[in-house]
């Protein structure tokens, strides 16, 4: 090992050694980006394969090394005015034409060579020079016209480079000088009242500029408003105009605090979580993403800077880390199946110990009031309430037992009842009366990077995980009807075969719910993903379940004061194997939609609709007692669920 005695002991590099290392490779990158030659070294980094996939790791002093020579060599060069209107081919000629002028007038010597042009944006430019001679005098010009023709007159401006973390860095500290947002894509009716608007919601706006850049051809899209830094803490991503009839007009919000994906060029999302980036990908290692819009940007900017100031006051040696994550989307396909019908039951109450609920609703959830349908070869649905003296509650807990289907065999059920602390965890009879079901479906859906579940913007922009009331445990048949009336039509839906239906008993607004959540693959053609997105739906990584995304979690909505941190105690419920976070379900999504043959499909029919019949007897029975249907038959087998076809929407109506 170099650096290292013949007895083990590790001796530093000195000064002198370091550089001439550092100067080696100052030279490795100016021939790479100067005459194209990438080395082949393997001490440039280190291949680390882990839970986030397989990866290279470039060497910290290396990178360094690199980001300094372009520091020294490279100028961003930004287009202006009538420059902006020119094509991109155009745009590097005129690069070049500037280049022609330095070249004959010798300003850097006869054996100058011409720089490489990197283009970053429609407007944006990386420029490479020769000599960091060359970097230095265009910096110190900061802006340079041309004409191309008597008439025309070109104008651009050169800045340094710098790395990307560093320029977010820079337009931050900017931003707190001199702050503005973007109204995006504003309505034909709403613009006459946006600059009065965004001054009685969010505050004084300084200057409002025209919604193009070139008046010869008008138009409307997004308008720049420039904005006192004292109005940051009041942006919201979203503006509503509401007009004398009620009609609203929805204007999208950005920021510097906002997201910007270079690859699409949009806001509230950036590269790593791009909609074009993710379809047709190979599926990728787990990331976790989050929410792009000012209102959460800013408020971790805010974050960030205090838990700074708190370490530095600490300890000078703790450094404020901050932390980046993306939001969104996923790799679609195109086939779906619904499943009609149900019957029998056998409950089994889930044995639990009882768990900490850290945070808000999760108190409000009693562990031993919820309940379980397992979707598997034969499934079952229905509650049964037990009755104890001295102020003993009802279980409600029922959980399905997967049995091997046999034509004309009857199925055997196993109850079993469990009570855990009844007088602090349970509901009590009066209470159970009063319990209004709820059905809440999440569609979950694969991505290269992992599994997503799907909620839908409001017309305020907050995002909202869509629920239903429903009078009886939902079957497959109406989970299918309810979700469509949530989400629309147009996508492809279907429970996840041997999935569980978890539900649990909350408590919000002085009452009882009980949330049923069945498990739905949702998928959708990858030309329909964009447009959806811009009708308000909104993707949400599994990974937020974990600790680390509590606060985003609670901005999701079921109910006005239960969150989709709920989710969390869903996923407790649910087997290790098969649950929000396991291969179970990210297999499931990407799994083939199979539809049996139509021998099965004909073979079943006339029985389940006979059964069908007698279970709509049971189940008004049931209701006229006032207790929760409870069938007495199986009718549905798994292969019979895959049988029925049909497709739900994603049109982004809440």
């Amino acid at each position: 090992m170099a650096n290292q005695t013949s007895n083990g002991r590790y001796i530093p590099p000195t000064p002198s050694a370091t550089t001439r290392a550092n100067d080696r490779l100052r030279e490795a990158v100016g021939r790479c980006y100067a005459q194209g030659e990438c080395p082949d070294d393997a001490s440039l980094g280190e291949v680390i394969e882990d839970a986030e996939g397989k990866r290279f790791v470039v060497d910290g002093r290396v990178n360094a090394v690199k980001e300094e020579w372009l520091k020294d060599h490279t100028v961003i060069i930004t287009f202006l005015g009538e420059a902006r209107n020119l094509s991109r081919q155009i745009k590097e000629d005129l690069i070049r034409a500037y280049e022609d002028g330095w070249f004959a007038k010798k300003l850097f010597g006869a054996s100058a060579e011409r720089g490489r042009v990197k283009f970053e944006g429609a407007n944006v430019a990386s420029y490479v020079a020769r000599s960091e001679q060359i970097a230095t005098w265009l910096l110190q010009q900061r802006e340079l016209k041309i004409k191309l023709q008597e008439t025309e007159e070109y104008v651009v401006s050169f800045k340094p480079w710098l790395p990307l973390q560093e320029l977010k860095e820079m337009k931050l500290q900017e931003a707190e000088l001199k702050f503005w947002i973007i109204a995006l894509r504003v309505p034909l009716d709403a613009y006459f009242y946006l600059r009065s608007a965004v001054q009685g919601v969010f505050g004084e706006v300084i200057e409002m500029h025209p919604p193009e850049y070139d008046r010869s051809r008008p138009r409307l899209m997004n308008v720049k408003l420039e904005m006192s830094p004292k109005v940051r803490g009041k942006i919201d991503d979203v503006l509503i105009i509401e007009s004398p009839a009620g009609e609203k007009w929805r204007v999208e919000i950005a920021s510097p605090y906002t997201n910007w994906c270079r690859r699409c060029r949009w806001y509230f999302h950036t590269e790593a979580n791009c909609l074009r980036t993710r379809q047709g990908e190979e599926k990728g290692a787990n990331a976790a993403v989050r929410s792009g819009g000012h209102k959460v940007r800013f408020f971790r900017h805010q974050q960030r800077q205090e838990q700074q100031v708190r370490n530095h006051s600490a300890s000078r040696s703790v450094r404020g880390e901050a932390v980046e994550a993306q939001q969104d989307v996923a790799d679609w396909a195109t086939s779906g199946t619904n499943s009609d019908n149900h019957g029998g039951r056998c409950n089994e109450p889930e044995q639990t110990a009882e768990r900490p609920a850290p945070h808000g609703e999760l108190s409000k959830t009693s562990n031993s009031s919820n309940s379980r349908v397992r979707w598997g070869s034969e499934w079952y649905e229905g509650e049964k309430r037990s009755q104890r003296s001295e102020g003993e509650c009802s279980s409600m807990l029922s959980s399905a037992a997967s049995k091997s289907p046999r034509k004309g065999e009857a199925l055997r059920g196993e109850v079993a009842s469990s009570f855990q602390d009844r007088r602090a965890d349970t509901v009590d009879r009066s209470q159970a009366e009063k319990v209004q079901r709820r059905l809440v479906p999440i569609l979950c859906t694969m991505a290269n990077d992992g599994v997503y579940f799907l909620a839908l913007a409001q017309a305020d922009g907050a995002p909202t995980l869509p629920s239903v009331d429903v009078d009886h445990s939902p079957t497959p048949s109406e989970i299918a009807e309810f979700t469509r009336s949530l989400y629309g039509q147009h996508v492809p839906i279907r429970l996840i075969p041997r999935s569980t239906m978890v539900s649990l008993i909350v408590e919000s607004g002085g009452r009882f719910y009980k949330l049923y959540f069945p498990l739905l693959d949702a998928r959708i053609p990858s030309e329909l993903a964009t447009p959806l997105t811009q009708a308000g739906v909104r993707w949400i990584h599994m990974f937020r379940l974990s600790d680390r995304f509590t606060e985003e979690l609670e901005l999701i909505k079921i109910l006005p004061d239960i969150s989709t941190l709920i989710l969390r105690n869903v996923n407790k419920k649910l087997q290790k194997d098969e649950d929000l976070l396991s291969p179970f379900l990210a297999k499931a999504l990407t799994a083939d939609w199979q539809v049996l043959s139509e021998s099965n499909s004909s073979r079943g029919s006339s029985r389940d609709r006979s059964r069908s019949s007698r279970r709509s007897r049971g189940t008004r029975a049931s209701e006229a007692e006032g207790d929760s249907p409870l069938p007495l038959e199986v009718v549905q087998s798994h292969s019979r669920i895959q049988d029925q076809t049909g497709t739900v929407g994603l049109d982004g109506q809440a």
